[in-house]
């Protein structure tokens, strides 16, 4: 019996990437696969796929593909880590949950710098004088007894 080396450069042989992995809604049973610390809040294929590329990874973008316990959510990411003779392509990156952790971090980052686009055009309208920025409307006070379920 002959025992081929792996070829890793072979795109079959990639990390595969789900956005369930870094998803912070999702649990460990439902395929998390790192600490809600290093996760963001419903992560899309195009975001990881984005923040890869920004790091300079070989990566390829599968849309069709779903996670088996995430059916909702189409698409998957496959990810080169290592050469074709098995030396790590980036030295900060050594395993599968680096990568996650990595990509998790870096789109709650992007996020966080992306200002809101509703308040922005919120206050351009007040600002030009056509409508007017209005508070809330204030919650009646409910008597104690009356109209809670508990």
């Amino acid at each position: 019996m002959v025992i081929s080396a792996k070829d890793y450069s072979a795109q079959e042989n990639w990390v595969v990437f789900y956005p369930t992995y870094i998803n912070n809604k999702k649990t460990f049973r439902d395929g998390r696969k790192v600490s809600k610390i290093n996760c963001c809040e419903n992560p899309t294929v195009q975001e990881i796929y984005d923040v890869l590329q920004k790091h300079q990874f070989a990566c390829a973008l599968e849309p069709n593909k779903r996670h088996p316990r995430d059916w909702d959510n189409f698409g998957r990411v496959r990810v080169q880590l290592k050469n074709e003779n098995g030396t790590l392509l980036h030295k900060h990156v050594i395993r599968r949950r680096d990568l996650y952790c990595l990509v998790g971090r870096d789109i709650s980052r992007l996020r966080a710098k992306k200002p809101s686009d509703n308040n922005s055009s919120r206050k351009e309208k007040s600002l030009n004088g056509s409508t007017e920025l209005k508070a809330p409307p204030q919650s009646k006070k409910v008597q104690k007894g009356k109209g809670m379920c508990f």
